[in-house]
C-alpha cells in the first residue's frame, strides 16, 4: 500500500504509533513523505505526558513501518520483562538486607561473622551432599564425635623426604624455627580438624542438649536474724556490744 492509498496520516499497529511526516531533501527538491515508527523511549515519554525526542525510525511504505512496529512491540515486551526482573531482584535484595538486619540485631560483629561462616555450604563425603557448616557439625555430633583441643607446633616438621635431603645444618635450623615459633591451638571434632568457630559451635550445641542439673535445695542455717541481734534475743559477743555503744561528740 502506498502513502497516497493509505487514507490516513496516523495508525496504531500492535500498540505502536505509526505516523506520516515530511522529510526535507537536499538540493532543494520537494519534501518527501515517510512513515515514522515511534520508538520505545518515545512511547514511554508520551505515556508520561513528556516531550518526545528523536529516534523514531523512518520508512517509505506502510508495510515496512508495520514490520518495524512489530519489532518495536517485541522489544517492548523484552524491555518490560527485563525491568520487571530487575525490580524483583532489587526487592529481593532489599528484603535480604532487612532480614539480615533483623537477624543480626543485638549481635556483636564476631557473632555475625560466626553465623555467616556457619551458613556457608560444604561438601560432606559421608552424606554425599552439600550442607551448611552448622548442619555438618550437628551431623558429626549425632555420630558421636566430640570436640577437643590440643597444643601443636605452629611450624610443621619436615616431611620424611625433606628431612632425608636436608643437611644437618638445615635440619637444626628448621628445628630452631619450630621451637622459636611456639605452640598454637588445634581444634578437632572427632578425628577431623575444624576451625575454632566450628569447635565453639559444637560446644554450644552440646550445652543446649545437655540435661539440666537438679541441684539440692540449700540447707537452712541456724544463724540469727538481724531482728534477733537488735532485740538482744541472742547472745551478742562483747566486741559487737562495744561497736553498738553510742559515741558522743569528739569520741
Amino acid at each position: 500500500m502506498s502513502i497516497a492509498d493509505s487514507g490516513h496520516n496516523e495508525v496504531v499497529h500492535n500498540g505502536t504509533r505509526i505516523y506520516k511526516i515530511l522529510i526535507a531533501l537536499r538540493g532543494g527538491d520537494a519534501p518527501s513523505e515517510r512513515w515514522a515508527v515511534q520508538s520505545h523511549d518515545n512511547k514511554r515519554l508520551a505515556a508520561e505526558g513528556k516531550r518526545t525526542i528523536g529516534g523514531d525510525s523512518l520508512h517509505t511504505s506502510l508495510e515496512a513501518a508495520r514490520s518495524a512496529a512489530d519489532s518495536e512491540a517485541k522489544r517492548d515486551v523484552e524491555v518490560n520483562k527485563w525491568r520487571d526482573e530487575m525490580a524483583a531482584q532489587e526487592a529481593e535484595a532489599l528484603r535480604k538486607v532487612m532480614d539480615r538486619k533483623a537477624a543480626t540485631k543485638g549481635k556483636s560483629l564476631a557473632q555475625i561473622r560466626a553465623d555467616d561462616y556457619l551458613a556457608k555450604l560444604v561438601w560432606s563425603n559421608d552424606a554425599g551432599a552439600s550442607m551448611t557448616r552448622a548442619s555438618w557439625v550437628q551431623r558429626m555430633l549425632d555420630k558421636g564425635a566430640e570436640p577437643s583441643m590440643q597444643m601443636v607446633d605452629k611450624i610443621k616438621p619436615m616431611s620424611r623426604m625433606a628431612a632425608f635431603r636436608a643437611s644437618t645444618r638445615e635440619g637444626d635450623y628448621h628445628a630452631r624455627k619450630i621451637k622459636d615459633a611456639g605452640k598454637v591451638r588445634a581444634y578437632w571434632l572427632g578425628d577431623v580438624s575444624v576451625s575454632k568457630t566450628e569447635y565453639d559451635y559444637a560446644h554450644e550445641l552440646l550445652a543446649i542438649n545437655e540435661p539440666p542439673i537438679n541441684e539440692p535445695p540449700a540447707a537452712a542455717t541456724d544463724l540469727p536474724t538481724t531482728e534477733q541481734f537488735q532485740t538482744s534475743e541472742v547472745a551478742v559477743p562483747p566486741w559487737v556490744r562495744r561497736l553498738r555503744r553510742p559515741r558522743g561528740p569528739g569520741m
